[in-house]
Parts: structure tokens; sequence; C-alpha cells
């Protein structure tokens, strides 16, 4: 029994020696507290607002900037640190990774300023896609709360960034600890402005914490690249007649490929961009539709899913974060039949892991409700409604992150155009579904078609990856 004690001990050891693991492991507590937090900012906002046709004007006025977060801010780091990586392999980790870098910021932030400015000239009719049946007089405060959100389109979007940046150069603390104070924050002045203002008070502590958190991530961006910001020095006895042969003027060789870098990045963001927006499309129908079927309804579908989205979000940052590189290695270095063995061994221990988990939470929705939510004007009845949707969104969590696995598995593959047909298809399905389980059942029948657009996609996606695999043997076997 010692002996297989030390073993499994050495296994363990050796598993978290590599700097992967322990980035992971750093990632998964850290974001794993920062969503307790989160959560805690939930439950204040249950027992002061409950649920409502106000807290519904809210919901409805954050879904453009938080979709907007993603697409600029996300998505945008997504594509910039490959890039940098690209661009530290060819020209070194010196002062023109760091121009580089402060040359995409100023890139994404005239992108990020230019979107925001379109979206406070946006007429107040727009926004009725968001909800055809709102009154004149709510839709005009969705309109007043979107604009009042702005800041956290503008900072959060930029803070993605600076975050993806501090943890490329190693520090995965830092930016992670600046989340938690975010949210933090929120809750301080939710707590500290309810009384007087109102719904606003919302509105106020999530614009003060995304202020918050970028103000932290910038000082760390600092810290982390040091003085790569700034230009070299020319030495003294450089003459004037040189000058056109230095490599940072316009039109030297830099130059140029700091225009190549910044191309090559906005195409891969685009690109990065509109899957983005496809599957956040998903969102806003689901939403739209919940409108349809009383006040209300809207704000009980956005509590139903923070508990399932929060194990989701955590499970998926873990699993996205350990397994492209894991399977990518494994197409480029190991033998044709290494790739099947390894998705049917993540597969079956996701399952055997995740069921268990999605069972229990929707068999323990009611309590968890009535536990984290049911206070104040969150009554039982808003308590027995939300407890219904909840169950029904904690039975996709296998599926969901069987998504994750899959979608990392065929990106190492270089499927990029069949995952983003898939996408688009699924979610004109999820809008089909969607809207005839919810004639049927209610708000939960919108939670049920997200079950099954994730149950197809994850289907499909093995089909594509056992076909794929197929091909590879084949080509091998030739």
């Amino acid at each position: 029994m010692r002996a297989i004690f030390l073993s499994a001990r050495d296994r363990l050891r050796a598993e978290f020696a590599s700097r992967l693991a322990r980035d992971t492991l750093v990632v998964f507590f850290f974001s794993g507290f920062g969503r307790a937090v989160a959560l805690g900012k939930e439950m204040l906002v249950a027992a002061f607002f409950g649920v409502g046709g106000l807290l519904d004007a809210y919901v409805l006025a954050f879904l453009i900037p938080s979709l907007l977060v993603n697409m600029f801010g996300a998505s945008f780091a997504s594509a910039l640190i490959p890039a940098l990586g690209g661009a530290s392999e060819k020209n070194g980790a010196g002062q023109a990774g760091g121009r580089l870098l402060g040359r995409a910021l100023l890139a994404q932030a005239a992108l990020v300023a230019l979107t925001a400015l379109v979206l406070a000239l946006l007429p107040v009719q727009a926004l009725r896609l968001l909800a055809p049946l709102l009154t004149p007089e709510r839709l005009a405060l969705v309109k007043a709360m979107q604009t009042t959100l702005l800041p956290l389109f503008l900072l959060g979007s930029l803070s993605q960034t600076l975050a993806a940046s501090v943890n490329y150069r190693g520090n995965f603390r830092g930016p992670a600890l600046a989340s938690t104070l975010n949210a933090l924050a929120t809750i301080l002045v939710i707590a500290l402005l309810h009384s007087t203002l109102g719904i606003q008070a919302l509105v106020a502590g999530v614009d003060a914490g995304a202020a918050l958190e970028f103000c932290i991530l910038a000082w760390l961006l600092r810290r982390a690249w040091g003085g790569l910001f700034h230009r070299p020095t020319e030495p003294p006895n450089q003459t004037r007649q040189t000058h056109q042969t230095r490599p940072d003027r316009p039109g030297g060789p830099v130059a140029r490929g700091q225009r190549g870098f910044l191309r090559a990045l906005l195409r891969d963001w685009f690109m990065l961009a509109l899957g983005a927006s496809t599957l956040a499309v998903a969102a806003f129908v689901d939403n739209l539709i919940a409108s349809t079927l009383g006040e209300g309804s809207v704000s009980a579908l956005s509590y139903a899913w923070k508990l399932p989205s929060g194990f989701a979000t955590l499970l998926g940052l873990t699993l996205s974060t350990v397994l492209l590189p894991y399977f990518t290695g494994i197409v480029h270095h190991a033998p044709a039949g290494q790739l099947a063995l390894a998705s049917r061994r993540i597969v079956k221990r996701l399952l055997l892991v995740c069921t268990p988990l999605a069972v229990a939470g929707a068999l323990a929705s009611p309590l968890l409700v009535a536990l984290l939510f049911q206070r104040g004007r969150f009554d039982a009845q808003a308590a027995s409604l939300v407890s219904v949707v909840q169950a029904c969104y904690f039975t996709q969590l296998p599926f969901y992150l069987l998504c994750i696995v899959t979608q990392r598995m065929l990106q190492a593959l270089s499927q990029f155009r069949f995952l983003l047909l898939l996408q688009t298809g699924l979610v004109l399905l999820n809008a089909l579904t969607s809207y005839i389980f919810s004639r049927a059942v209610g708000i939960a029948g919108i939670a049920l078609s997200s079950t099954l657009m994730f149950a197809l996609t994850a289907g499909i996606s093995l089909w594509a990856i056992r076909r794929q695999l197929h091909v590879r043997a084949q080509r091998t076997a030739a």
C-alpha cells in the first residue's frame, strides 16, 4: 500500500512539475476565487432588485456592451498573443516586441473608441430589436443605461488585452486578482448607492469595477514589460546622414514589419471576432424570446444561468488552457493513432466527472436558488421559476465542456472553417428550437434549447474528428 501511495505521489509531482500544469492550477484557483466573489455580487443584486422590469432593462442594456467586450477584447487578445510570439521569434524579445504591443494597443483603442461613438449615436428605436414588446419609456431606460455602460465596453475591452499581455510575460496571479477586485468594487458601489440611485447603482458599480481593473492591469503591464515601450536612444556619435537607415524610421524594415504585423493581427482578430459574434447571437435570441414571455422573464433567465455558467466558465477555461497545446503537440509530433486514443480517454473522463455534477446541480437547484437568491425582493415565486430554468441549464454542462474539448481538437487539426460553419448552422437551429420550446414549456424551454444545441455541436464535432483521424490514418498508411 505504501508503495502504491509513493508511486501515485511521484506521478503527481511529475505532472505538476511542468510550467503548463502550474500555470493551469493558478488560473483555476484564482479564477475560482474571482467567480465566488462575482457570485456574491449576484446575490446582492437579487436582494436589492429581485426579478422585474427594471432589472430586465439592465440585462438588455448590458447585452451589446458585453458582446462587444468579447469581440473587441477577448478576440483581439487571442489574436495578439500568437502574433507577439511570432514577432519575438523573428526579431527577438527586445524593444521591438514592446513597440509592436504598443502599436497594437493603440489600434485596439482606436477601434474601440470608434465603435463606442457609433453605439452612443445609435437611435433608441434600434434597440427594439432586443425586445420588441417594451414600452417606449422602458426602451428609453435601456438606451440610457446602455450609454452609461460605455465605459465598461471601453475599459473592459482594453483590460482583456492588458491581462493577456501580462499573462504572456508569466504573471497569471495579477490579472486574476484584478478581476476579483473589480467584483469587490462593484459590490461596494452597489451597496452604498442602491438606496439613492436605484437600478442605476448597478450601472455605476459595474463601471467603477471596470475602471479599477483597468488601472491595476495598466500598472501590471508597465511592470511586466519594463522599458519595452520606450524608443531606443541614438548613440551620441550618430550623424544626421544615417537617420534614413534607422530600422524604426518610416519605410525602414521594422516599420514595414510593424505594418505587416498589424495587418495580420487585424485579419486574425476579424476571423475570431466573427466566430465570437456568431455564438453571441444565441444569447441575443434567447433574451429576445424571453422578453416576449412577460415581465421578469429576461432577468429570471439571467439568474438561472449564473451558477451553471460559473462552473462552465471555470472548467472550460481550465480545459482551454491545457488541451490546445496538448492536442497540437500530439497532432504534429505523435504517431497517427495517438490523438484518437487521447481523445477517447479525455472524453470518457470528462463525462465521468461532469455527468454526476450536472445531475447533482439539477436535483439541488431549488435549494441552491433558495440559498443564493431568495431574500429581499426575490420571493418564493421567483425562486420557483428560476430553479426550474437553472436545472435545465445544469443539464447542458457535460455537453458544453465536451464542446470545449472537441473545439480544441478541431483547432489542433486546423479545421477552422468547419467550426465556423457548424456554429452558424446550429445558432440558427437554436433560434428555431428556442421559440418552439418556449411556447411549449415557457422560459425553461430556452434553456432546453441551449442544451440541445451544445449536444448537437459536440456530436457533430466528434463525427468530424473521427473522419479527420480516418483520413490522417489513410495518408500515413499510404
